[in-house]
């Protein structure tokens, strides 16, 4: 919810051509993930049996349903049919409806902040390095969570009726 939110702020800062607040936000987004990390690693710790049993009170927050992660995704950009068609935006659906709606993105922002002609060669290599950060700390965050997911489920479905790791 916080990278959600954070990346929300920087879709409006790039809006309002305030070029620094953006990149800080993203770079905020992306300390986010990165300080949340470790809890992979106690994830990890856990008893597959004590994993299974706790999974029993996590229906509908598998990442295929979580409402919070495709928020972050569709706060980035706009997600292509096939996806926004899916099982994944289908569980959360007043998400797809904000994009159906045309929520604004923050790729969306970033590119008509430069066709305005409303950022300058540092401004838009800040943006996109902070940008490069958060993709990677965004990578990161989906290796480490179908690394335990795998670990976790085996070939078990997963919550809410998914297909689990695969």
């Amino acid at each position: 919810a916080l990278v959600a939110a954070r990346l929300g702020a920087a879709v409006r800062a790039l809006a309002d051509g305030e070029a620094g607040s953006a990149a800080g936000q993203i770079l905020a987004a992306e300390t986010a993930l990165r300080e949340a990390a470790p809890l992979f690693s106690l994830v990890a710790t856990m008893r597959i049996e004590a994993f299974r049993a706790f999974r029993d009170f996590t229906e509908g927050a598998s990442a295929i349903q979580s409402r919070h992660y495709k928020l972050v995704e569709s706060v980035c950009r706009r997600p292509d049919p096939d996806r926004l068609d899916s099982a994944a935006y289908r569980a959360v659906p007043e998400v797809r409806e904000r994009v159906l709606a045309g929520q604004a993105t923050l790729d969306d922002a970033l590119t008509a902040a430069r066709a305005a002609g409303r950022l300058g060669p540092g401004a838009i290599a800040d943006l996109e390095e902070a940008m490069r950060r958060f993709a990677a700390a965004l990578g990161r965050w989906r290796r480490a969570h179908h690394r335990i997911a795998v670990r976790m489920l085996g070939e078990r479905a997963g919550t809410g009726y998914t297909e689990g790791a695969p």
